[in-house]
């Protein structure tokens, strides 16, 4: 147990796993804590831990990681093969000024991204106060009653939760419209056989980031396509994910996007009513992130 326990300063690196090769600096408030399974590293004078760090994450430091770890069936990399990474090393006050550079963008980086936190944490209030809806009080109860005359032929308790059903009430009052009366769930198939190029692009639901709303696309080889790759989106589409709901994955489709191929794992909502667009200068338009997080905001307190 002793060679594991740790001072503060060592890096210590993944060894084997998915996380395989991801590293960190031991903060001192650790000192005292067992590394387990993973590598630790202890450097002479003119080498900085944080330095090392900083490049074994860059594109660089990753290719040599990516390298040796692939090198089994399952991820892994030993004591041996770290030792063969290469890493350049200016003088120890050059690397000193490198990692207070990258500290600081990264405290830079952490304060935006709470900013934003704050900003979307306000947007529920501010859709439900714009649209004039007032949210009953909520009820979080996980223990609850439903009588056997209001059960219909679903069996879910969260279908019959207290703050879902109040909602379903408010919105209801509100002369809420069904979304399938609104648009229509495009089929537009894609087939492999069909396609031209040697790769297409391809939209899974892990590309799309249940936070901003953004979709992302990834060239993928035609000859490797999945089986779940077949729906075709376009322009100003939007993609539900239907399988892992724990993902959030909604999104606009963007002009850059259009033609990609999707997973089956998506709905794909298509000629939305123009009722909901209005001109091309208003709000919904002029935004088209906001509109998103409107969309996400909905779906989060209206199941």
């Amino acid at each position: 147990m002793d060679k594991c326990r740790l001072s503060g300063g060592e890096l210590i690196i993944v060894r084997s796993g998915v996380n395989t090769g991801d590293c960190a600096v031991i903060p001192e408030d650790l000192s005292g804590a067992y590394a387990a399974y993973d590598l630790i590293l202890t450097f002479s004078p003119n080498a900085s831990a944080h330095f090392v760090s900083i490049f074994l994450d860059t594109e660089i430091g990753r290719l040599q990681l990516n390298l040796v770890k692939g090198r089994a069936a399952q991820p892994h990399i030993n004591a041996d093969e770290v030792s063969a990474l290469r890493i350049p090393l200016p003088n120890i006050g050059e690397q000193q000024n490198l990692v207070a550079a990258m500290d600081a963008a990264r405290a830079k980086r952490r304060a935006k991204l709470a900013e934003a936190d704050a900003l979307l944490a306000g947007l529920d209030d501010f859709l439900l106060s714009t649209l004039g809806l007032t949210p009953p009080p909520k009820d979080e109860r996980k223990v609850f009653a439903v009588s056997a005359n209001a059960v219909s032929a679903r069996f879910d308790p969260y279908f019959y939760s207290p703050e879902l059903t109040m909602n379903l009430r408010m919105l209801a009052a509100a002369n809420a419209q069904s979304l399938g009366s609104l648009t229509s769930f495009s089929d537009e198939i894609w087939k492999p056989s069909n396609h031209d190029g040697a790769t297409f692009r391809y939209i899974e639901i892990s590309k799309v980031s249940s936070i901003t709303g953004e979709a992302q696309a990834e060239e993928s080889l035609v000859a490797e396509a999945p089986s779940r790759a077949r729906m075709m989106v376009r322009n100003q589409d939007i993609i539900v994910n239907l399988t892992r709901p724990h993902h959030g994955s909604i999104a606009q489709i963007t002009p850059d996007l259009g033609g990609c191929i999707a997973s089956t794992g998506f709905a794909v909502l298509r000629n939305i009513d123009p009722k909901l667009n209005g001109s091309r200068n208003n709000y919904w338009e002029a935004e088209p992130r906001k509109r998103l997080w409107t969309c996400k905001s909905i779906s989060r307190r209206f199941p």
